[in-house]
């Protein structure tokens, strides 16, 4: 593990940081060392330090997953624990695609991509169940945070581009053109035929959360449209 990081002078120890503000579990993950990485997560126990990212905002998890990575992240989520896990994710990377074609990816839409397994095993985590009663009934709570990002993901963008510089007013330019409905987490499944994933019970619990909100909108218009035709014809 010494040997990963080129330590500059002022690096101390396992939370030591390159000129690059990467410490050894940035490069570790990076590189998918995933002996490194378990050995590095059974020693620091720092939340903080856990959390560390580069210049780029790319977390340890972050780097495993656009690394293609499956053993290191397999490792992170067993060793890492929940609410952790949650936190981690929750980074969005901006890729230049052009000023009309930029898009945003986020750690749960590489795992649709790439690693399906692991994204239904993160989607189980967005999933709880609590004894509701002294009958024993269970109370299920979704957290729909990753599913139905938007929100999120336009608080981030608005904390990135508050720096001033050039480089940060051209990437909010960019940004303010990424909300393509084709880059929606549930598209993306059907894109890449995750089908198993669709029928996750986070996925149908907000498919059918987002039906009760928008039902009587759909049937209003259908009805009107059906009279309209009835009148013409």
């Amino acid at each position: 593990i010494d040997e990963l990081v080129p330590f500059d002078d002022a690096a101390e120890g396992m939370d030591g940081c390159s000129t690059k503000n990467e410490w050894p579990l940035l490069i570790a993950a990076g590189c998918g060392f995933k002996d490194c990485v378990k050995t590095i997560l059974e020693k620091e126990k720092d939340r903080d330090l856990i959390m560390k990212t580069d210049l780029y905002g790319h977390n340890f998890l972050m780097r495993a997953i656009t690394g293609k990575h499956r053993d290191v992240v397999k490792t992170i989520f067993q060793n890492v624990d929940d609410d952790a896990i949650l936190d981690l994710m929750k980074v969005s990377i901006y890729w230049r695609g052009g000023l009309l074609g930029a898009t945003y990816e986020t750690p749960l839409r590489w795992l649709i991509k790439t690693m399906p397994d692991m994204a239904k095993q993160f989607l189980e985590l967005c999933v709880t169940e609590k004894k509701k009663d002294s009958l024993g009934r269970k109370k299920t709570t979704y957290n729909y945070d990753f599913v139905d990002d938007y929100e999120w993901v336009e608080e981030e963008k608005r904390q990135k581009a508050n720096d001033g510089s050039i480089c940060t007013k051209i990437k909010k330019m960019l940004m303010s053109k990424c909300q393509n409905p084709s880059n929606h987490v549930l598209n993306l499944m059907i894109k890449h035929d995750k089908l198993k994933l669709l029928k996750h019970p986070l996925v149908s619990s907000w498919i059918e959360q987002k039906w009760k909100r928008t039902k009587l909108i759909y049937v209003t218009f259908f009805a009107l449209y059906s009279v309209l035709l009835a009148i013409l014809t």
